[in-house]
């Protein structure tokens, strides 16, 4: 995947990594923030719905919801079911 990212910039990939590191960042950590904002987007927009929490850890290539939890909270400081809670609509009597 750095290969990919690297040749789309038209770097090679010990430039890029050389950058990242230059900017206090690995590609690594730079995608698992990627992949995580990935998840947060998919967890505001399944608000209201049916996507259970379960699919989403799948989808973003979870092995299991506990250990896609664990990483949401080291990063958010808040857990996924929380960041639902916050943004789902109130329900209307």
């Amino acid at each position: 995947m750095v290969e990919a990212v690297a040749s789309h910039f038209g770097l090679t990939r010990r430039t890029l990594n050389r950058r990242l590191v230059d900017d206090g960042t690995t590609f690594k950590e730079l995608a698992h923030a990627t992949r995580l904002i990935g998840v947060r987007h998919t967890l505001l927009h399944s608000v209201g719905t049916n996507v259970r929490f379960i699919d989403i850890s799948e989808h973003w290539g979870y092995a299991n919801p506990s250990g896609l939890t664990r990483s949401y909270y080291s990063f958010f400081n808040e857990l996924p079911r929380e960041t639902r809670a916050r943004y789902r609509m109130p329900k209307r009597n």
